[in-house]
């Protein structure tokens, strides 16, 4: 039998960007409450200085990972054979 090349359907993408969104938006959700903790000793300037930190670094990681997604997406190759699974996958890689 001969090979089967199968690559993953764009829903994958998107549930992917939906989980990495997700995961940012509780990061920002968890600055504001640590932020928030520390006002009540360092007061309201303080605060707001450690939650804007938190979102710069946010979206630091997040718009990166977003564009990154893409492209992690577009490696992924499953290859079916006789008695076996190959996945092929990640932004550099060796064929």
């Amino acid at each position: 039998m001969q090979a089967l090349n199968i690559k993953p359907s764009i829903n994958y993408l998107k549930k992917l960007r939906l989980i990495l969104t997700i995961v940012a938006f509780l990061v920002v959700i968890v600055g504001f409450a640590f932020s928030r903790l520390i006002g009540i000793d360092e007061g309201a300037e303080v605060a707001s200085i450690v939650f804007i930190i938190f979102l710069i670094v946010d979206f630091l990681w997040w718009i990166p990972s977003m564009v990154l997604a893409g492209y992690y997406f577009r490696s992924l190759n499953y290859e079916i054979q006789d008695d076996e699974v190959i996945v092929r996958v990640g932004i550099v890689t060796k064929w």
